[in-house]
């Protein structure tokens, strides 16, 4: 309990930092995938959400811009092109938390299996959710998915 407390702490008190604005950098490679394969990329800065997206190419994609010192993120891969929305609510999606570093995202399939690296936020964060259980985000998750496999 004193490890949970400590790493909510560590946490919280990233959230106390200035609000100043750092570059990020997030690089992927998702198997052989291609174009229509997007990834879709949302986070905050400064009270404003952020949208961007990448097409695949051999399964690479990079983002790149400004982010605040410790930001929540969400990363659908749309495995189709089907769209951001339909990616967002039922597709491969991961949440995760992390500050103005270079992360890099590996995996053979999908962001669900996906290996992430590089953040130091990322890892405390981690740690956190193994902690406490799972996130709010998490139980959406599976909700979705049992929507999506549900018969008309």
């Amino acid at each position: 309990m004193k490890k949970a407390f400590n790493i909510l702490t560590l946490l919280f008190l990233s959230l106390q930092v200035a609000a100043q604005s750092s570059n990020f950098t997030i690089t992927g490679h998702i198997g052989d995938l291609n174009a229509p394969v997007k990834v879709y990329l949302n986070y905050m800065t400064d009270g404003k959400d952020h949208l961007d997206s990448a097409t695949l190419v051999n399964g690479r994609f990079k983002f790149a811009g400004q982010i605040n010192p410790y930001s929540s993120v969400r990363m659908a891969l749309d495995h189709k092109g089907v769209g951001k929305e339909i990616a967002t609510h039922s597709g491969d999606i991961i949440y995760f938390h992390f500050s103005g570093e270079n992360l890099h995202i590996d995996s053979k399939d999908s962001l669900d299996n996906a290996n992430i690296t590089g953040s130091k936020t990322y890892d405390e964060y981690k740690e956190y959710a193994k902690a406490v259980g799972p996130m709010p985000w998490d139980i959406d998750k599976i909700s979705n998915a049992e929507i999506a496999a549900a018969p008309e």
